[in-house]
């Protein structure tokens, strides 16, 4: 992305963010759920976006900052060698959040803030399948937990020593289908503690509720 239009579309979410603030400190907004819900919501996206760009600032500060510094002390090979350093990590820093910051400003799919279907099946491997597959089952659920995801069990087939055979879970919440849409395909186990042989399943699939 072209760096003056990154820029451009930066400040603009900036200034949307700055007028949602000032929404929100109305106690009429404050009043009515109506406006009140969606604001928080459009200001909850942008806010990591805006702590990035301002934390880009302040690094492209100090990048300023450290080339002064190099210019100024020309000859002096020890503070060369630490503006050096210095300009080395920032710009690491600086290459990261502008990466982050581009992957944020990128058109986004309508789908990505429904709600999925979460299916897991136990594939060739007997038991220690079956064992895979509620471990897998609850890595997700954790993770759906920690984000503040609602999971809600549709269906499951219990293994005799443990696990599922198959398990349909309905997780519910911003951007579920953004994080988890990439997940499908197959996983295999190298170990399983529980039975000490191998096997594998077929991991969560995304399907619309």
């Amino acid at each position: 992305m072209d760096p003056s239009f990154l820029s451009e579309r930066l400040e603009t979410a900036c200034r949307t963010f700055a007028s949602l603030e000032r929404q929100l400190a109305d106690p009429s907004v404050a009043a009515d759920p109506s406006q009140l819900e969606p604001i928080a919501r459009e200001r909850a996206k942008l806010e990591p976006l805006v702590n990035d760009y301002q934390q880009l600032q302040h690094l492209q500060q100090q990048q300023l900052e450290a080339r002064s510094l190099l210019k100024e002390h020309r000859g002096d090979l020890e503070m060369e060698s630490l503006a050096q350093e210095e300009l080395a990590s920032l710009a690491g820093q600086i290459g990261q959040i502008e990466k982050r910051l581009t992957l944020a400003l990128l058109p986004t799919d309508p789908r990505d803030e429904r709600s999925v279907m979460l299916e897991i099946r136990a594939g060739a491997g007997g038991d220690e399948a079956s064992i895979w597959a509620g471990d897998l089952a609850r890595m997700y659920e954790r993770y759906a937990q920690s984000v503040g995801w609602r999971v809600d069990p549709v269906s499951a087939s219990e293994a005799e020593l443990g696990g599922y055979k198959e398990l349909i879970l309905a997780i519910q919440g911003p951007g579920v289908y953004s994080q988890l849409k990439y997940v499908a395909g197959t996983r295999c186990t190298r170990c399983t503690p529980a039975t000490e042989s191998r096997g594998g399943c077929t991991p969560p699939r995304p399907r619309w509720p």
